[in-house]
């Protein structure tokens, strides 16, 4: 289970994505997300967008985001 901390840490990531993206799924998988992270661990995050149209991510990186 993601323990409390990381998931803050995840409800933040997430509410900063879906400023961009409102209708992003944002979640947490990998050691952080089964609760079995170290202090050094790195924090995995999927960031699910709805396929087609043009992203105001990809202008910013100079291109779409597909």
């Amino acid at each position: 289970m993601i323990s409390a901390e990381d998931r803050t840490v995840l409800a933040e990531c997430a509410a900063r994505v879906r400023e961009i993206f409102p209708e992003a799924r944002v979640w947490a998988f990998g050691s952080r997300a089964r609760g079995h992270a170290a202090w050094d661990s790195d924090f995995d995050v999927c960031v699910g967008l709805e396929e087609g149209g043009s992203h105001p991510l990809g202008h910013r990186m100079g291109g779409g985001v597909r």
